[in-house]
């Protein structure tokens, strides 16, 4: 499985440049999301395994830079760029990742416009902080694969421009680190993959560079 989204991965890139070379309409601009995130060991099989309003998870937030690039009647754009992500608990439990996410986003509407897609992401482990940091120290993986699912509004103020806002929920398909937990009924420790996930509402700004 793992695999295969490493090769969707690579032919994507390629994709991506290949499109910055001749597509005719690119947009670029800034988002900042807010909400909530959880790092678990329980495999979620639901697409929106977060909300980004629940008390009790992690809060997130999101800070990046995206570029678009549409197709010649901008039904469809390939999205890509940097993006910082911090899940963070007091000083309890703070990770910290550099994501780059690549995506395919299906766009309606010409100044009034709704946009849904999804795709997939590799994120970077940068640091961490937490009040036992023993398991991230002895078992945590740098880079783990994710996928990804949004979907928001954006308004054309200007004709280079649009605002917008959207929803967007992120689910990491390999593990960050393994947390060991003892037994005492059988006197072993047993250690089990934590993934994390989080879910934002995040707001933008789009400007066309190329049309």
């Amino acid at each position: 499985m793992i695999r295969f989204y490493k090769i969707v991965l690579y032919i994507s890139i390629l994709f991506l440049f290949s499109q910055f070379l001749y597509s005719q309409k690119i947009e670029i601009g800034p988002e900042i999301g807010f909400g909530k995130s959880e790092i678990s060991g329980y495999e979620r099989i639901i697409i929106s395994p977060v909300s980004p309003f629940k008390k009790d998870y992690l809060n997130s937030l999101k800070l990046g830079f995206m570029g678009y690039w549409f197709t010649k009647k901008e039904l469809i754009s390939l999205n890509s760029g940097i993006i910082y992500n911090q899940r963070t608990e007091s000083d309890y439990y703070n990770l910290y990742f550099l994501r780059t996410p690549i995506g395919l986003d299906f766009n309606f509407g010409k100044r009034f416009k709704i946009f849904f897609g999804g795709g997939i992401y590799l994120q970077l482990l940068v640091s961490y902080n937490c009040y036992d940091p023993s398991d991230l120290d002895n078992s945590k993986r740098l880079f783990q694969l994710g996928r990804l699912f949004n979907i928001g509004i954006g308004y054309q103020f200007f004709d280079n421009a649009t605002f917008f806002i959207k929803y967007d929920n992120n689910y990491e398909l390999t593990m960050i680190y393994k947390e060991s937990s003892f037994s005492p009924a059988v006197q072993q420790v047993f250690y089990d993959p934590y993934k994390g996930y989080d879910a934002n509402i995040c707001f933008g700004l789009r400007y066309r560079i190329k049309k």
